[in-house]
């Protein structure tokens, strides 16, 4: 069967217009000359300084279930690219197949909501929303990126796709968009043994070692990270499994408002008192998904060292 176009009125008489005896033809795209329409300016600054601009109007737009005040920061976790074709390998820690992460910084919000920063361009990255120790409330359950030079607006988190932006100025519209505060020392590129070993080290030792009085919790280099990941029921590693690899929560409690570790020293946990800096090393490790390591390699740990250094524009001193 040779397919064609054929004209076919109301009484039923058909009038062959075009058939091509070698090939079947449909779908007609009537074409005609017409004036070459203006060209755009090139919208991506590709020689520009690497880098883009986030304009949040709302946090609390479709976070209807959180109070609003709740949120004072946003915190930018960068998602660097697998580097080895095989699943599962090499471990990132309790997730298996989780892909890496970074801590890029955080921004504040103000008390409307709103939020307004620079973020690398070029690089994957998700939000968590942060209450004021520090705790994700939510986390955002994609990625998004920017080309240099772009700026990109959004409603809120998690807002319906027919919704409509506020008719409201946002305050952090008002002003230039805000650096960001570097996450601590071990979140860029994400390392447990730089970030969270050096609490250990100083709160936990004197009782958490061989001998000493509790042992079997062993928070020694090299036996304090699977000793943390099992704390605690839920664990932390069923937490994260269950709850952040499986299926991702659309609300509720994220991972380190459930954490056993977090409430036991909340608590009071003997004279342990944790600094502001030390808390937020534990809490950045958990609301991370309690990974051992964010990067694939030792060489793309270098690259992000390198895209550190280079981004220093981005960061507050």
């Amino acid at each position: 069967m040779r397919w064609g176009f054929t004209l076919f009125d109301r009484f039923g008489n058909l009038d062959l217009v075009y058939r091509d005896p070698a090939i079947n033809s449909c779908y007609p795209l009537p074409v005609r000359p017409r004036k070459r329409p203006p060209p755009f300016p090139a919208q991506v600054a590709w020689e520009g300084n690497q880098e883009g601009e986030i304009l949040l109007l709302d946090i609390y737009r479709g976070l209807e279930w959180i109070p609003r005040g709740t949120v004072r920061r946003l915190r930018i976790v960068g998602v660097p690219a697998k580097t080895h074709p095989t699943m599962n390998y090499p471990s990132m820690g309790v997730t298996g197949d989780d892909p890496g992460k970074f801590v890029i910084g955080t921004a504040p919000v103000e008390p409307d909501g709103s939020a307004y920063f620079r973020v690398p361009s070029g690089v994957p990255f998700f939000v968590q929303a942060l209450d004021a120790d520090g705790l994700a409330v939510q986390v955002m359950r994609s990625a998004t990126y920017l080309p240099p030079g772009k700026k990109f607006t959004c409603i809120g988190c998690h807002e319906p796709r027919n919704m409509a932006p506020p008719n409201v100025p946002a305050i952090a519209a008002r002003r230039e968009p805000s650096r960001l505060t570097p996450g601590p020392e071990g979140s860029w590129p994400l390392d447990f043994q730089v970030l969270v070993q050096p609490v250990l080290d100083k709160h936990c030792l004197a009782c958490h070692k061989p001998g000493a009085k509790d042992a079997e919790h062993d928070l020694t280099p090299g036996k304090a990270y699977d000793t943390l990941v099992n704390y605690g029921k839920p664990s932390l590693r069923q937490h994260v499994l269950e709850r952040y690899v499986k299926v991702t929560p659309s609300r509720g409690p994220c991972a380190a408002q459930e954490s056993a570790l977090l409430k036991l020293l909340k608590q009071g946990h003997y004279e342990v008192k944790l600094r502001d800096d030390d808390q937020e090393r534990l809490v950045t490790w958990i609301d991370t998904y309690g990974q051992r390591r964010g990067a694939f390699s030792p060489a793309q740990e270098d690259d992000l060292r390198e895209l550190r250094r280079r981004m220093a524009s981005l960061l507050e001193k």
